[in-house]
């Protein structure tokens, strides 16, 4: 039986180094390119998984599990942003949404495959799902050779004539004449010379600086920590001990009873997130 401190440690440590180099993985996608992080986080969640499925003490866990954090705190920044920057502009929205949405499609399969290995007799048992976990990474690893580099990346590094190929390709269908072409391309030059301004004349120290910019934070701040202490981590992350306070102990309802409710979670997403892709179509009807 797994301690609570233990229990605990597991489920925090990979948001606690999701959150820990936000700032520097920002800096590396500037610098590199968008697909360049793609890569190095799929490499890096890969090798953390392998760790993991090998481990042969506690501590090789936790450093798998510190390696696939690390991996999906790059992941977490830099697929978002390339999905957003080569959605069609009314479709940015509901996009990003299924992206979120996609969490729930791999606890289905982390929910499921316990469920199937349970009845294993060996560490077989972890170790089959602990590799499933590279299932997602390796398939983004083999095709993101095929997706082009984000236009804005592109503009911010020279490359104009190759962030308007890209638009014109995959926005525009090919044509040239198409209007929408200029438009996204001068937005993105205008947004590029608002953000350099505003680097130039900010810092991380004006988020506190004034009663505005204090109220700004004290919402922020409130928002991401009610947000992880209205129910949803206690179920996710701590499932079995609620089950075990109700009552239900055995080991193959309580894998079924998680595996029923990621499914669940999946089809509510996709309804809100089907709901906002086609609010923003209707935008441009």
């Amino acid at each position: 039986m797994v301690s609570a401190v233990y229990l605990s440690l597991l489920n925090s440590l990979i948001e606690l180094v999701e959150d820990t180099p936000s700032s520097s993985v920002t800096s590396v996608s500037t610098a590199t390119s968008l697909e360049a992080s793609h890569r190095a986080d799929h490499l890096v969640t890969i090798i953390g998984v392998a760790i993991q499925t090998a481990s042969q003490n506690f501590g090789m866990f936790i450093a798998s599990r510190f390696l696939i954090g690390f991996g999906v705190a790059i992941a977490s920044l830099a697929c978002p942003i390339l999905i957003t920057e080569l959605a069609f502009p009314t479709h940015r929205a509901g996009v990003t949404s299924l992206y979120n949405s996609s969490w729930y499609l791999g606890s289905i399969i982390a929910g499921w495959s316990t469920y199937g290995t349970f009845r294993i007799m060996s560490t077989w048992a972890w170790r089959i799902p602990s590799v499933l976990q590279a299932l997602a990474p390796t398939i983004q690893l083999v095709f993101i050779w095929f997706i082009p580099e984000s236009p804005r990346w592109l503009v911010d590094h020279g490359r104009d004539e190759d962030a308007i190929h890209v638009i014109r390709k995959h926005h525009c269908g090919g044509d040239s004449d198409d209007p929408l072409i200029e438009f996204e391309y001068q937005e993105i030059k205008e947004a590029l010379r608002l953000e350099k301004e505003a680097k130039a004349s900010s810092t991380y120290i004006s988020l506190f600086q004034g009663k505005g910019n204090l109220k700004r934070m004290r919402v922020i701040i409130a928002i991401a920590f009610f947000s992880q202490w209205s129910g949803n981590g206690l179920v996710s992350y701590y499932l079995t001990k609620v089950l075990n306070g109700i009552g239900i102990t055995g080991q193959g309802e309580q894998l079924l009873i998680n595996g029923i409710l990621q499914i669940y979670n999946y089809a509510t997403a996709i309804v809100v997130s089907h709901s906002q892709l086609v609010s923003s179509i209707r935008l441009t009807m």
